[in-house]
């Protein structure tokens, strides 16, 4: 069993958004504010430490308004 520092995940924007919901807690009326990737575009989860990782700046929500700090952010208790 390897362990590996970087994974790629290909997907459609709305799968993309259903897994950052899941997994930065996000609420309907959050998910519901951002915005699909366009075409081609990619985001970043960057490791944090040991268990959190930041969603990288190209997630934007409705009027290309960044993301709350809140909702890039995982926080799991150590």
């Amino acid at each position: 069993r390897h362990r590996y520092d970087n994974y790629i995940i290909v997907t459609h924007g709305l799968t993309m958004r259903c897994i950052c919901m899941y997994y930065f807690k996000w609420t309907v009326e959050e998910f519901n504010l951002v915005l699909n990737p366009d075409n081609c575009e990619f985001w970043t989860l960057q490791k944090m430490d040991s268990r959190n990782y930041r969603l990288g700046e190209t997630a934007h929500m409705r009027g290309k308004q960044p993301l709350a700090s809140h909702m890039r952010c995982t926080h799991h208790a150590q």
